[in-house]
């Protein structure tokens, strides 16, 4: 529906393991799935996406594969429409792409650091 790609650079991990590394990265992209999940069904409330709550309840941030997460509406096919409208005056509420900017303006370094401790202790 919505890319959005999320790069974390620097020597964060230099000198970690490896098997470490990649837990520390899959949970911190894990932690950033379910951040977006919440916060795309923060936006759908009644008059604005919300009517019976299937679409909000339908929502799920996970970890796909190794560095990769999404943000899915899991098989509910209208939420196309409710994204980016009809084409016909109906707009959409755009509501993963204003989560895809919040995630890609937010600071993430506290969350790698404290999942960097975590694994290291």
């Amino acid at each position: 529906m919505i890319k959005a790609e999320i790069k974390i650079q620097g020597q964060l991990l230099l000198g970690v393991p490896k098997e470490i590394a990649l837990k520390v990265a899959n949970q911190i992209v894990t932690h950033i799935a379910l951040w977006g999940e919440k916060d795309v069904k923060d936006q759908l409330y009644p008059g604005h996406g919300y009517d019976t709550g299937m679409l909000q309840r339908s929502i799920r941030g996970r970890l796909i594969k190794n560095f990769h997460g999404e943000i899915d509406p899991s098989g509910v096919y209208y939420a196309i429409y409710a994204e980016k409208g009809n084409g016909r005056g109906f707009l959409g509420y755009h509501m993963f792409a204003n989560t895809r900017n919040r995630i890609a303006k937010k600071d993430w370094r506290k969350v790698v650091e404290k999942n960097i401790k975590r694994f290291m202790e």
